[in-house]
């Protein structure tokens, strides 16, 4: 006859009386607690600690292998890795490969590579066999950390560990490798798929995809998205937009449009990078009306645009000359709570400046000053550009003088553009001061700035320093061209000497 539950399981203790702890609680609580407390005593000890200093802390304490090589892994202890497992080899502690596979893939998680490197060695010392598991997640935590070569590396040690590699070794070793920008051994791997009887994915195609989007391969990014379809694959938003991405860098903007139209009708949702590429393609190809269009649909697909759309668009409408459209752009980031950068207000300034609005540009980089993002020289150039364009000469010189101020070095765009708008409002001595000014500072002239001072020159009538800049252009290594010689054959004629220099102009230009 069976005995009662309780007689069987003894008496009860009284109460606020804890019960006693048997073998197993005591098991089960050192199982918990012990472990954690090795991991971490084990990671006080320095990188330069000996075995027998390991081996004091492991040797009197009862270990849960997995729970302590995790805590490595998470300390980033590879130092430890070779001598923690020595010990236990020698306690008699019995390891297996999920311990092993454990402890990477907390590596992985970590993008610890080089304690998972330090594990996978260590196996055979422990004599535990790696799988494609431990190999897997060795190699996922070297392509999370962008070491392509370590990734490669482990690879290779697959074959020759007689361990059969799987779609996710694959896709790891190659997407690793699209990291890295080795686009050759990425489609390298790819190619090797069907040879080990290993069908390419979805995560395959884009992976390596992005490896040749990135290594400017448009074709061949091209081409291996078009092998999605043929190998009944579905393609993804990661495969479109990096396949967008490739052609927008080449200036395809024809394909891009056409992939970015084909996602909507296969169904895939088109994410904010999707967009950005096909506006950037659309940008690159001179096209703002289609980026304007591609950027307009965003909040159909309940999207916001960020600074990169943006900024995109922008550029896109400067480009084209459509400054109206790039000032509402940049005036509809403020509305929508996205913060406008160097990059927005370089581009919308330079619109202004191609529109011949000065005002506009000034206002800009007045308030590119009072936003506190900093000016740099495409901002400042492309405002006297437009001071020069309107005539606005004051401003311009103002402008070319205040650069030092802010810690920006002229080059020779600014000092150029500055001596035009003198030439425009006539200031020939004004345009020969920043002339002299530029010398100074040691910059290389090109052919424009010595054709805005030449025509400065002609403005003011001064035929002669027309003249010594003419021949100074082969000195600095300068091609005259039309312009230059127009402007001092004008300069010369406007003069009102009774011997006119007509002779000068003919010895100088027999040396051209």
């Amino acid at each position: 006859m069976a005995q009662p539950a309780a007689i069987a399981r003894g008496p009860k203790p009284p109460p606020g009386v804890s019960p006693p702890a048997t073998r197993r609680t005591r098991a089960a609580r050192d199982a918990k607690m012990f472990p954690l407390d090795l991991g971490l005593a084990l990671c006080n000890l320095s990188s330069a600690s000996s075995l027998p200093a390991v081996r004091e802390v492991l040797t009197p304490r009862r270990v849960v292998p997995r729970r302590v090589l995790i805590t490595l892994a998470e300390e980033r202890r590879a130092d430890l890795v070779l001598k923690t497992l020595q010990v236990l080899v020698e306690n008699g502690v019995r390891l297996d490969a999920k311990d092993f596979t454990a402890a990477l893939s907390t590596c992985s998680r970590l993008r610890a590579w080089q304690e998972a490197s330090a594990l996978l060695a260590a196996m055979p010392a422990a004599r535990v066999q790696a799988n494609i598991f431990s190999f897997s997640a060795a190699i996922s935590a070297c392509e999370k950390a962008g070491r392509w070569q370590e990734a490669l590396g482990l690879f290779s040690a697959m074959a020759e560990a007689k361990v059969e590699a799987d779609a996710i070794s694959f896709n790891a070793t190659i997407s690793a490798c699209e990291k890295g920008g080795r686009w050759r051994q990425a489609l390298a791997l790819f190619q090797a798929m069907p040879e080990a009887k290993m069908q390419a994915d979805v995560y395959s195609f884009s992976a390596s995809i992005s490896a040749c989007e990135k290594a400017g391969r448009w074709q061949h990014a091209w081409a291996m998205f078009r092998a999605l379809s043929e190998a009944q694959v579905q393609a993804n938003t990661y495969s479109f937009c990096a396949t967008i991405s490739a052609c927008a860098k080449a200036g395809q903007w024809h394909e891009a449009l056409a992939l970015f139209q084909e996602m909507f009708a296969a169904s895939v949702q088109a994410d904010l990078y999707s967009f950005n590429a096909a506006i950037a393609a659309c940008e690159k190809g001179g096209q703002w009306q289609a980026a304007l269009a591609v950027f307009r649909a965003m909040p159909e697909a309940k999207l916001c645009a960020n600074n990169i759309g943006f900024n995109t668009a922008i550029s896109a409408c400067e480009k084209a000359g459509q400054w109206q459209h790039a000032v509402a752009l940049f005036q509809e980031m403020s509305a929508e709570k996205v913060k406008a950068d160097e990059i927005s207000f370089n581009a919308s300034i330079s619109a202004c400046e191609k529109g011949g609005q000065w005002r506009q540009a000034i206002a800009l980089f007045q308030a590119m000053r009072e936003s506190q993002v900093n000016a740099d020289g495409t901002s400042v150039n492309a405002t006297i550009s437009a001071c020069e364009k309107g005539g606005q000469w004051v401003r311009a010189a103002w402008l070319l003088s205040a650069m030092a101020g802010v810690k920006l070095r002229a080059d020779v765009y600014s000092f150029s553009a500055t001596i035009s708008a003198c030439e425009e409002g006539g200031q020939w001595k004004q345009a020969f001061r920043v002339f002299r000014t530029m010398q100074e500072a040691k910059l290389r002239a090109n052919d424009i700035f010595f054709n805005a001072s030449i025509s400065a020159c002609e403005r003011g009538g001064q035929w002669k320093q027309a003249l010594v800049l003419l021949g100074g252009m082969p000195g600095a290594e300068v091609q005259a061209d039309d312009v230059s010689f127009s402007a001092a054959i004008s300069a010369c004629k406007r003069a009102e000497e009774e011997q006119a220099p007509g002779t000068d102009l003919y010895t100088l230009a027999s040396k051209w």
